[in-house]
């Protein structure tokens, strides 16, 4: 579950912020009255990359009041805090006279912000996160405990309360951002949503901010996020359509992709070559320790089966011919078949068996079709078994 929380808008993704240019175009006045602060200094700062500059301070009084006087050149973002952990934003524009109050020990949760536009509206995204997170909490004490008096369908109920308070915050997140599609506030949502499942709604506040504050760093990162996470989405669909076309390559019943490489003798042996055999082809190498643990096994079939019509086709990811020549003597590999073009991960089969990690294997009927990929151990022997009948 996301911890939703008002933060630095996603410091990682913003970057070192510069001052906007501008010539002053008047005082804005920031006056407040916070609860359970009379003494304590309240602090005005701009937000940085990774932290902030302070700007101004002020005192409050007995009464809880205090005011500030900034002198704001731009619309930009700002923080009110009196402890550094707990603060509010604030989006001001030159010249307006802003209120706050609240309380002083729980400022983000508790703040109410009037006489700025931008402030206001991101002050009620502000409230819709901790009326959930507030909600989210209570149903997670409940859950704990439920569970700990084992009642398990008062817990399964919790549990789905859960679900629906999280929905809720999602659809409430989204209706927001549709309701305020061009303000700089939309990137407080930023925080609280996930690039690639939420990837519409980042554009949308990609938008919000080309369209408020288009020449900021502020968007700029977003616009720099964005194209990311679209390279990555794009690159996951690639690699999930190559997964899907490679399944369907090697699903049973499919011919199984020719592959005529050199023998140990370096002449050209092709598997098409054991047709009217059951052939298992077997992606191996000397150095690959798994390959070698699972030898005696296919070593143990060869024997047992080998009068019946099976054979063992070994394609070798080795680059050292001694190597891969010893490796075959030392683990008894006794059947014929060996091929290798020695050129290790850069064994062109390879990617038309969709093969990143070895050992692999591809267990062929007599008409060279595949019967199932990727057996080993135990699951070798049964479908041998199954198909011998002994």
């Amino acid at each position: 579950m996301i911890h939703f929380r008002i933060t630095t808008f996603v410091v990682a993704f913003i970057l070192p912020l510069a001052l906007f240019a501008g010539k002053p175009k008047g005082n804005t006045v920031i006056t407040g009255v916070f609860t359970n602060a009379a003494g304590k200094t309240v602090f005005f700062e701009r937000f940085n990359a990774v932290n902030t500059t302070k700007l101004d301070s002020a005192v409050v009084n007995k009464k809880g009041k205090f005011i500030i006087n900034a002198q704001v050149d731009s619309m930009d973002f700002f923080k009110i805090s009196i402890d550094p952990k707990d603060f509010l934003v604030l989006i001001l524009k030159p010249g307006e006279r802003v209120e706050l109050s609240g309380d002083g020990t729980k400022l983000n949760k508790s703040y109410r912000a009037k006489g700025s536009v931008e402030s206001v509206k991101l002050n009620e995204f502000v409230v819709l996160v901790n009326t959930y997170v507030d909600k989210r909490d209570s149903i997670q004490t409940k859950v704990k405990e439920y569970a700990g008096a084992g009642d398990k369908a008062k817990m399964n109920q919790a549990n789905t309360d859960l679900q629906i308070a999280y929905n809720t915050f999602i659809a409430d997140r989204n209706a927001y951002v549709a309701k305020y599609s061009d303000s700089p506030a939309l990137l407080g949502v930023l925080s609280h949503l996930n690039p690639k499942q939420d990837f519409e709604q980042l554009k949308k506040i990609e938008y919000a901010l080309l369209t408020s504050m288009p020449k900021s760093p502020y968007y700029y990162s977003v616009k720099a996020l964005r194209e990311r996470t679209e390279s990555e989405v794009a690159e996951e669909i690639r690699r999930k359509k190559e997964q899907e076309e490679l399944a369907n390559r090697l699903a049973p019943g499919k011919a199984a992709p020719e592959i005529n490489m050199n023998d140990r003798d370096g002449k050209p042996l092709p598997l098409s070559s054991l047709r009217g055999k059951v052939v298992l082809i077997d992606f191996w190498a000397s150095w690959c320790g798994p390959c070698r643990k699972e030898n005696p096994t296919v070593v143990s079939a060869y024997a047992k089966y080998k009068e019946k019509g099976f054979t063992v086709y070994s394609v070798s990811l080795d680059n050292n011919k001694p190597n891969w020549l010893a490796a075959i003597e030392k683990d008894q590999l006794s059947w014929p078949n060996h091929v290798s073009s020695l050129a290790g991960w850069g064994t062109e089969i390879l990617r038309e068996y969709g093969i990143n990690a070895i050992p692999f294997t591809v267990l062929i009927d007599r008409e060279g079709k595949i019967i199932q990929t990727n057996l080993r151990g135990q699951m070798l022997l049964n479908k041998l078994q199954e198909i011998f009948g002994f």
